[in-house]
């Protein structure tokens, strides 16, 4: 047993003692006198002594227990229902938490009822039975994907407030989500909420796949294995842990778990592929499936799709061409549904559709003779001649003007022979390529390497570089006599425009002089020399977001013939393609998850609405813009901006910020959201698995859906039955009282009373009954 308040229990334990006390001073209060008239008297009640006595341990024991239960009553006790459950069941006030999983995978339908249907119906019924049982118990429940607010609370279940529960569950209004239940964050939140004193039961209403619980290895996880352990170590207020699986019993899932271009951006006019990656989860085979790919304004068909074996996923490419520049978006989907699960047979993708990809080529050493500047044949690579557009607008620029220049503005900057670079400039570029910008070296005859080394490099011990290069660059070398030659990374992608039939053009490619380069472990070879055999020419480092791509030759006809080979073109055209900054992957987020739009006030105003999938069933969102301090490494504040907010992206789709410029014209972005890929896994987590792989956890597995609300090991509080004794006992207290001080008390007329009479002559030597003196 437990009190709400045990100090006061014990302080007034002693309260308990006032009737004891009241009765033994009574005790002491007359001082005898004897009376020899009255001495027959005293005897003749010796006989009802017993019975009195009796009487008044009695009224001495109601009056100590009514004191002692108004105390308890006042103290509030709690009594563990494990050895008490049947009074448990009527007098519980165990709290009572329902987790409802609303994840993707409740989505899943089996004999037209979904998992998540399945779950709510049983929760509605398990309450509505607490509800007439006693009405007692806190309850409360939660959705996964929205923790932070209860669906329904109640400090006592009533049956007036289960028709509001009822209508708080109806699928209708309580639709699966493209989210992935995070269990760890929830436990991890209820642990450090205040535990109450009667214990707590947490159910969990889920269809238990095994991603959610198990690594792929089938190992327990184990920041979720810590969380549990947190949350049901306390054992003075145990919190019981349910699970109540509503899943199908067999899954077969086919989903498209992924879609992007083969390249950051696209550009009007230019056919780009689309990579859409089909998994099937099951065990068996695919049927055909046919896709077709939607638009805002257009609906085509998409290739048919060979039946997919199990367990396996396969990528397919579709070609489609953007018609008008500007942020747009594009759905691929299946016709038909395939499986029980509807949420991931589609998926959106935004696409920032340019006119031309912005370039910044910063040239180190110019030339009026068209040919002999660094960037002539570079800069006619990058936007040649022609009908057919490359997609690619540079900007030629000397290497003193880059304070001028807004690089986030640009796809990529070439950085031509550059003599040297100053701190400011290297931080510039770092700063670029952070955000996931690209930086292209071409070094030349009047590169000061040690300068490179210094500020693109590892720099020295003193004073360290930022990292930027791939490697150590080197003094140049190379044989006139015995010029070396191209060999392209045939796998990458910069490359397979000319595998086949142009791969003959790079051993047309005469090197004469390059640099030599020593790699750093994380670099990676796009190309290498025959003389000396393996010698890397171009090289490329991940930094950040955006990357570093090394030429160890120029860009120029000084040290090379590459320039004028016809492979020049196409593996810049490429390089650049696929290594320019995407301004699609702020438009582009994972379900769940919070989006933060920077916004530009001097453009825009500060007020914009946000449109879910949903609408207009759903009605638009009002948003303003919030401050947003982006910090230093240091933890100083750099920079205050704007940024709008989209908290809520628990459903897959495409989302429109609409804003509005200040000069009042309407500005439309679209947002798309989609579900994590391993939410489509829907492998069932058996029983013994789950309570091995967590063992030593007090986890329970339900079978039946009545047995949701039972009472558990914890307490239950019972003040209130302790308030109705306590009028019971005033009761039998104040009539016990009053038949003991009123009914008589009959003297037997035959009791012997031994009695010293007296005679004139004193008293007499012998003694006369009672029935002498008569």
């Amino acid at each position: 047993m437990s009190f709400l308040h045990s100090g006061l229990f014990w302080g007034g334990l002693g309260v308990t003692l006032i009737p004891l006390i009241i009765h033994l001073l009574n005790k002491r209060r007359f001082r005898p006198l004897e009376w020899a008239a009255m001495e027959f008297l005293l005897k003749a009640i010796k006989k009802n002594r017993r019975r009195v006595r009796i009487e008044q341990l009695i009224l001495l024991l109601i009056r100590t227990l009514l004191v002692l239960f108004i105390l308890l009553a006042i103290v509030r006790p709690h009594l563990s229902t494990s050895p008490l459950a049947w009074l448990g069941e009527n007098f519980q006030s165990e709290e009572k938490l329902v987790l409802i999983d609303d994840s993707l995978s409740m989505g899943y339908q089996e004999g037209g009822e979904s998992s998540l249907e399945r779950g709510l119906k049983a929760v509605s019924q398990s309450a509505e039975k607490l509800a007439l049982k006693s009405g007692r118990a806190p309850f409360s429940i939660y959705r996964t994907s929205a923790f932070q607010s209860p669906v329904f609370s109640a400090p006592k279940l009533s049956i007036s407030e289960v028709q509001s529960l009822r209508d708080r569950l109806d699928p209708a209004s309580f639709p699966a989500t493209s989210t992935r239940a995070n269990y760890q964050a929830l436990f991890d939140e209820l642990a450090q909420r205040p535990s109450p004193t009667t214990g707590r039961t947490i159910t969990i209403i889920t269809d238990l796949c095994k991603n959610d619980w198990l690594h792929s290895g089938g190992a327990a996880i184990e920041d979720l294995q810590r969380a549990l352990q947190k949350l049901t170590s306390n054992e003075k207020t145990p919190h019981r842990l349910r699970i109540l699986n509503v899943g199908a019993k067999r899954r077969n899932n086919t989903a498209i778990t992924g879609l992007s271009l083969t390249r950051p951006d696209a550009i009007v006019g230019v056919p780009v592929q689309l990579a859409v990656e089909i998994s099937n989860f099951g065990q068996q085979a695919t049927p055909e499936i046919s896709l077709r790919i939607r638009t805002e304004k257009s609906v085509l068909p998409g290739p048919k799709v060979e039946p997919i074996p199990g367990g396996e996923k396969i990528s397919v490419e579709i070609p489609h061409t953007f018609h008008q520049s500007g942020s747009q978006w594009i759905r691929v989907e299946f016709e038909g549904t395939p499986d029980g699960l509807k949420n991931d047979d589609q998926r959106e993708l935004v696409v920032e559709v340019l006119d031309a990809i912005p370039v910044l080529v910063i040239d180190g050493e110019p030339s009026n003779v068209f040919g002999k500047g660094e960037s002539d044949l570079l800069n006619q690579a990058l936007n040649p001649q022609g009908e057919i557009a490359s997609g690619f607008s540079p900007k030629v620029i000397l290497d003193s003007n880059y304070k001028s220049e807004n690089f986030d503005s640009y796809g990529a900057i070439y950085l031509l022979n550059v003599a040297t670079l100053t701190e400011d400039f290297a931080e510039k570029l770092n700063a670029y390529i952070q955000l996931g910008g690209a930086l292209f070296i071409f070094p030349g005859d009047q590169v000061d390497l040690k300068n490179y080394h210094q500020h693109l490099g590892a720099g020295t011990q003193e004073k360290p570089g930022l990292k930027l290069l791939p490697g150590i660059l080197e003094e140049p070398t190379g044989d006139v006599a015995r010029p070396a030659h191209l060999v392209p990374q045939w796998e990458h992608p910069a490359f397979r425009l000319l595998k086949g039939a142009g791969e003959n053009l790079f051993s047309l490619v005469d090197i004469y002089r390059y640099f030599p380069l020593q790699l750093y472990e994380e670099a990676k070879v796009l190309g290498t020399l025959t003389e000396p055999e393996n010698a890397p020419w171009l090289a490329e480092k991940s930094v950040g977001k955006g990357r570093v791509i090394l030429s160890t030759i120029p860009a120029d006809l000084e040290w090379t013939s590459w320039p004028r080979n016809p492979s020049f073109l196409p593996v810049i055209l490429e390089l650049s393609s696929l290594s320019s900054k995407s301004r699609s992957l702020l438009w582009n987020r994972q379900a769940g998850t919070t989006v933060q739009i920077p916004i530009d006030l001097s453009q825009v105003k500060r007020q914009a609405y946000i449109r879910s999938p949903e609408y207009p069933t759903k009605p638009q969102q009002r948003v303003q813009a919030q401050q947003i301090e982006e910090a230093s490494e240091e933890g100083k504040a750099e920079e205050i901006q704007f940024a709008f907010l989209l908290e809520d992206t628990r459903t897959n789709g495409i989302y429109q910020l609409i804003q509005e410029s200040l000069s009042g014209q309407e500005i439309v972005r679209p947002l798309a959201i989609h579900s994590d890929p391993e939410e489509s896994q829907l492998s069932v987590l058996a029983d013994a698995q789950l309570l091995s792989s967590y063992e030593g956890l007090p986890i329970e597995i339900l079978d039946d859906p009545s047995q949701l609300m039972d009472a558990g090991d914890g307490r239950f509080e019972i003040s209130d039955f302790l308030w109705v004794l306590v009028l019971i006992l005033i009761f039998i207290e104040m009539t016990y009282a009053w038949w003991s001080a009123h009914h008589k008390k009959k003297i037997p007329v035959d009791a012997e009373v031994t009695a010293k009479p007296f005679t004139r002559g004193g008293l007499r030597d012998k003694t006369r009954t009672s029935e002498a003196w008569k």
